[in-house]
């Protein structure tokens, strides 16, 4: 009886084990295919020069040793404003995205009046598809607004307003995953701290600032450093906004590179980048935020205030 026990025991052990190496092997194939195998291969081809054989098939491949290198700086240079473009847009998103956020996070927080509408209003952006929602704000700041007023142009045809348009749909669709994270940080609140602060004649202000904002700030140090590490591959939804067309006298080094990366070939050509230059650009990329974000995962986190 006791070893009809153990074999259904080993069965089961066996079964579960089974089941469990089925469930975990399509995530750790795409792990390795989709992020450790792509990033492989654009390690190694940010150090190899490719030309189009002899025979007309195929490529002749030789060591490139630091020429991608400086050719992706000096594409760098030469698209400096793209830089600040996506400088501009990191700001935008810690100094006015994230503080708004951080309000309207606490306002819902309280279930202050009409805080439910304020909720579902800011994350009708990640309700709807980021496409559909975008073509019903071109249509809005386009169409609407130039029937309604008489204007010439929309928000986003007019040169003057392009830029500050897509800045504002930025913080916008950000507010939903922003006001999500926040929100639920600050639903872990004890309570009983509250009532204590509430009992000593805390007001709400001083509530916000010195028990609210310390209790949700590790959420915003993993924000904050999400955002560092996004400064060059963040498209700001241009490709939502303008599609292939494309918007470069206003586009973020992240669009520029989808961009030119869907359409590279292996050879570098008069006009476009070679897979190897951009491959090279994205490890410049790398080597410039990886000892950023350590460093100011580590200052935020000194620096902070703390709950205690």
């Amino acid at each position: 009886m006791a070893e009809k026990r153990n074999r259904l025991h080993h069965r089961r052990d066996r079964s579960k084990k089974i089941f469990f190496a089925i469930m975990v092997a399509l995530p750790l194939l795409q792990f390795a295919v989709m992020y450790v195998g792509v990033n492989a291969n654009s390690f190694i081809m940010a150090f190899q020069h490719y030309e189009n054989a002899a025979s007309g098939k195929g490529f002749d491949i030789t060591f490139a040793g630091i020429d991608n290198f400086q050719e992706a700086w000096t594409l760098l240079s030469e698209k400096s404003y793209m830089l600040e473009i996506s400088l501009t847009g990191f700001l935008v998103t810690m100094f006015i995205s994230y503080p708004l956020a951080l309000i309207f996070s606490f306002y819902i927080y309280k279930k202050y009046p009409f805080s439910g509408f304020f909720k579902t209003v800011l994350f009708l952006p990640q309700i709807i598809s980021s496409l559909i929602f975008s073509t019903l704000f071109k249509y809005m700041v386009g169409t609407v607004y130039t029937e309604l007023t008489g204007a010439a142009m929309g928000f986003l045809s007019d040169p003057d307003t392009t830029f500050g348009t897509v800045l504002f749909f930025n913080v916008w669709v950000s507010f939903g995953i922003n006001v999500l994270m926040f929100s639920n940080a600050m639903g872990n609140i004890d309570e009983s701290v509250v009532e204590s602060a509430q009992l000593d004649g805390v007001n709400i202000i001083q509530e916000f600032f010195h028990i609210t904002i310390p209790s949700a700030w590790p959420t915003v140090v993993s924000c904050t450093i999400i955002t560092v590490a996004g400064i060059f591959t963040n498209q700001m939804y241009l490709y939502d906004l303008f599609g292939d067309g494309g918007k470069f006298e206003i586009a973020s080094i992240g669009y520029f590179l989808y961009q030119k990366a869907s359409i590279a070939d292996m050879v570098k050509t008069p006009t476009e980048p070679s897979m190897g230059i951009l491959s090279a650009l994205g490890l410049i990329f790398t080597f410039i935020l990886v000892p950023t974000s350590m460093l100011l995962k580590k200052l935020l986190t000194k620096l902070g205030p703390s709950v205690d």
